[in-house]
């Protein structure tokens, strides 16, 4: 898994081993790169994976449905939360609290705007960020 390629489809078989399917172009419809760390909703099967990078668009969201069909083409059902000094390079985990909130745990880049440039002055930090999703309040 790697963040440069498309990602790759495999099974557990039945004796616990993993075996590689192959290469997955969600049908001709692939983006370019993708995170290596996608989640599947096990409730609904739908597949949910981004992609960060240092320029504009900076982050795209993908959501699949459970047979892999890219569906979601537009951001309108996102809600977005801004979050000043928060870069977040690398999620760690993220979960839903008993209070409406929205946890995440994810490095945080200091200095985002030497990326492209000077990355000897991006510095990382771990952080552990919770939204309200109600009061559209956050705090790390």
């Amino acid at each position: 898994m790697v963040e440069r390629d498309l990602p790759y489809a495999i099974i557990i078989t039945e004796e616990g081993d993993i075996e590689t399917i192959g290469r997955h172009d969600f049908d001709g419809n692939a983006p370019v790169n993708m995170t290596a760390h996608s989640k599947i909703d096990e409730e609904t099967g739908e597949l949910f994976a981004f992609r960060c990078f240092p320029v504009v668009p900076y982050l795209t969201y993908f959501r699949n449905d459970s047979n892999g069909l890219m569906y979601a083409t537009s951001d309108s059902e996102m809600r977005w939360f801004e979050v000043p000094g928060f870069n977040a390079f690398h999620m760690i985990n993220a979960w839903e609290d008993d209070q409406s909130g929205i946890i995440i745990v994810a490095t945080n880049a200091l200095k985002i705007e030497n990326f492209s440039h000077n990355l000897d002055k991006v510095h990382f930090s771990l952080e552990k960020l919770r939204i309200d999703r109600h009061e559209n309040r956050r705090n790390y």
